[in-house]
């Protein structure tokens, strides 16, 4: 500065003006943060300025204030936004921008425990773990269906051809903020339990059982259980276990199998009709004269008896009575087997009789005959020409048969009088007889008394 007065006198001063740039202060970009920590982002805008940053929330920690890129701490309290300043400082020319941070709590994903169930369908536990928070399910399986996959307490399906174990991923996310966690279902098919037939009935003490597995793999068992405990079966893990009682609990039993599939269990309920067997007699063997007989069978003590005849020409009256009449209606003898069959609920044994008809012969031993002399021929009859027959006589002398055992025998007395005969015939045990009187009279004696002499045609001459 150069100063001149009126006399033209000057002097002259001068004055040093230092120009600093403005800064133009950048706090850097808006960011969300998952945690409680981040990395702030300023740019210095001119070289060799300073800068400082400042929060909005006085908990807030820098590890160095003064750096652009200034780790900043927040307290778990205060998530949320916090507002940064960025101070810029160029010798006394200072500027400030501004950034917001979003800090959000890192969720802890917790999927729920690991589990078992029966079915195809579970109910998923996870545990949100920071509020407001969302979720979401995942499974590596595409055929697993969730009824709401956002939800923490949704329910699962899965196809029945994927028994077995499921991983299911439960990622919990707050702000983009993302964690996940897993967890293990194992599905098991519920078995469908098959006792066997509903109601069986059991002849005797003893039935084999019949229950069958609907499902395969490890950790499947069954069991059987009655209302008598589990003392009558030989192996109650056994499907075909047998199941006996004493001889005091016939009648109707209950029993049960449980199959058992890793805990997932079915029973199936059978009724068991014990019936006693019956031990039938039907009497001694026996022989009879006629083509009619008289049954012995024993009074059954369980069930009704019936008899069985060999066939149809034979009948039994009445047919389920100890004492039946059987009569041989075509009278063709001989020995036939009978059988008594008691039955008890369908419980039957039959015991065996043999019954031997023998057709009673007729005999007739002839007329009664008075005859001169001391020989004639008998003239007896019977019906049955397989008959076994003999002559027998009484009488005041002896008789010579030309063959005792021949109905038409010729007989030759010694001494005239009246003889009795009889005829016998004998089929098998029957024995028939006939009697008839034979007279043997004298014969008498002729004497010639004139002497020989010729006698010409149609002369006559006596004696």
């Amino acid at each position: 500065w150069t100063e001149t007065n009126y006399n033209l006198c000057t002097a002259t001063d001068t004055v040093l003006n230092i120009f600093f740039e403005i800064p133009d202060a950048d706090a850097g970009s808006d960011a969300d943060v998952c945690g409680l920590i981040d990395t702030l982002n300023a740019i210095p805008s001119v070289p060799g300025s300073t800068g400082f940053w400042t929060s909005n929330v006085g908990s807030d920690s820098f590890n160095n204030g003064s750096l652009p890129n200034a780790e900043v701490t927040v307290l778990p309290s205060t998530y949320g936004i916090h507002t940064f300043v960025w101070e810029e400082n160029n010798n006394g020319c200072i500027t400030t921008d501004t950034v917001l941070i979003s800090f959000s709590q890192i969720p802890i994903a917790d999927a729920g425990p690991d589990n078992s169930v029966c079915g195809l369908v579970d109910t998923l536990t996870a545990v949100i773990s920071v509020p407001g928070a969302s979720g979401m399910w995942t499974s590596i399986i595409s055929t697993d269906v969730f009824s709401d996959i956002s939800s923490p307490n949704s329910e699962v399906t899965i196809d029945n051809l994927t028994y077995g174990n499921h991983i299911f991923t439960w990622t919990e996310n707050n702000n983009s903020c993302i964690n996940s966690d897993q967890v293990n279902i194992i599905f098991y098919e519920i078995p469908i339990a098959d006792a066997g037939q509903d109601t069986t009935e059991v002849c005797g003490l003893s039935e084999q059982l019949h229950a069958s597995f609907s499902v395969n793999g490890p950790g499947v068992s069954g069991s059987w259980d009655s209302d008598l405990g589990t003392g009558g079966f030989n192996d109650i893990n056994d499907t075909n276990a047998v199941f006996t009682i004493n001889a005091t609990q016939y009648g109707i039993q209950k029993l049960w199998w449980t199959e058992d599939n890793n805990g997932c269990t079915d029973t199936d309920t059978i009724y068991l009709i014990f019936n006693e067997i019956p031990v039938p007699e039907a009497g001694p063997d026996a022989a009879y004269c006629s083509m009619v007989a008289v049954m012995d069978a024993d009074e059954p003590t369980v069930g009704t008896g019936t008899w069985i005849t060999p066939r149809p020409e034979i009948t039994a009256v009445p047919l389920d009575s100890i004492n039946a009449l059987i009569s041989v209606t075509d009278s063709i003898e001989g020995a036939y087997t009978f059988y008594w069959e008691v039955d008890n609920n369908g419980c039957s044994e039959r015991d065996s009789v043999i019954i031997t008809f023998f057709e009673s012969p007729i005999v007739d031993a002839g007329e009664d005959q008075n005859i001169c002399g001391l020989i004639t021929t008998l003239h007896g009859e019977t019906t049955n020409p397989t008959d076994s027959n003999l002559w027998n006589y009484s009488g005041p002398g002896l008789i010579n048969f030309s063959n005792a055992a021949d109905t038409n025998a010729t007989i030759t007395a010694d001494t005239v009088g009246v003889y009795q005969l009889w005829l016998t015939s004998v089929n098998g045990l029957c024995e028939s007889i006939d009697t008839m009187e034979v007279t043997f009279n004298p014969a008498p004696f002729a004497t010639f008394i004139t002497a020989d002499h010729t006698i010409c045609q149609g002369d006559t001459s006596f004696v």
